[in-house]
């Protein structure tokens, strides 16, 4: 089985409404491509079984990509994510490593007005608190909103976990 790479989607010091409405904005165009009758049973489905996951399609640009699972968990208190993860063979590909990472960013700018951080990265999952997240780097790809002002953070490697970065 392939490795996946992980887009997680996090709001800290929210309720469950108010993080199912962010999704819903924030995947306005892209909601119908989830394959769900209703998005918000689903979230919710999620919501109250942190354990439970959904597959579906999504299309980022020209990428169409199946398959993508779609996990929401509480991390502390009140923060939330909602990861969607992508098997890396069908994300990367033969695609160069440069095209599909700027699409990934560019996804994220346009969601990162509704989320406090997104992360991206090789078998991504957030077990870390925020604090650390903004000391170092523990994601290839971090967009942090800073009061609507997004500020995005590059580690040494690239999504696939194995390239070095060039030029951070």
């Amino acid at each position: 089985m392939s490795s996946y790479i992980g887009i997680g989607f996090i709001s800290k010091w929210t309720t469950k409404n108010i993080f199912i409405s962010n999704i819903l904005k924030a995947f306005d165009h892209e909601i119908s491509l989830l394959g769900f009758a209703n998005p918000i049973d689903i979230l919710n489905q999620c919501f109250d079984n942190y354990e439970k996951e959904f597959r579906f399609d999504i299309k980022i640009d020209e990428f169409d990509f199946t398959n993508i699972i779609l996990q929401i968990e509480k991390i502390e208190n009140d923060c939330i994510c909602l990861q969607l993860c992508i098997a890396e063979d069908e994300l990367i590909g033969d695609r160069n490593i440069d095209i599909v990472e700027n699409k990934i960013i560019s996804f994220i700018m346009k969601k990162a007005q509704y989320f406090d951080f997104i992360f991206c990265d090789n078998n991504a999952y957030l077990e870390n608190n925020f604090n650390e997240i903004c000391k170092e780097p523990l994601f290839s790809i971090l967009a942090m909103n800073k009061d609507g002002k997004i500020d995005i953070k590059y580690a040494n490697w690239r999504i696939d976990g194995l390239s070095e970065r060039q030029n951070i």
